[in-house]
């Protein structure tokens, strides 16, 4: 696939998860990650990543998780998911190192980064991956 093809590819998908069961986003996610390496689209997922969990946090507390009937939904679930694909990330930026680049950069050049893109830093620092301690003092 040529880069334009991933890129489009991504943003599709980014908007189908949005609409999507929440469970279900943490194995699309990781397939999403692993077609933006080998596209060379990174860039392009890590915003729509961020924006998707920005869409998702947005949203209103008061719906009710279907699979068992209490909690409020962006705060239970949501939280779920997110440690869900924290670990597939934390497991990609170890076998790739550009990956792990590219969220750094992502950090240092919006300022107003989410807490999602913060945990994926600490989750790296704590993973021990070598590529942050070079970037981080650039």
């Amino acid at each position: 696939m040529t880069k334009e093809q991933v890129e489009k590819a991504i943003k599709k998908t980014i908007n189908a998860c949005r609409t999507a069961s929440l469970q279900l986003l943490p194995p699309v996610l990781y397939q999403l990650m692993l077609l933006s390496a080998a596209g060379g689209a990174r860039a392009t997922a890590l915003l729509g990543i961020s924006k998707l969990f920005e869409h998702l946090e947005g949203q209103p507390s008061n719906q009710v998780d279907a699979e068992d009937g209490c909690g409020p939904l962006p705060t239970r679930t949501l939280k779920q998911v997110e440690a869900t694909l924290l670990m597939h990330i934390s497991t990609l930026l170890k076998y790739d190192a550009a990956l792990g680049s590219e969220w750094l950069k992502w950090l240092k050049t919006h300022v107003s980064a989410n807490q999602f893109l913060l945990q994926v830093c600490y989750c790296a620092e704590w993973g021990g991956i070598c590529c942050f301690s070079s970037l981080a003092l650039d």
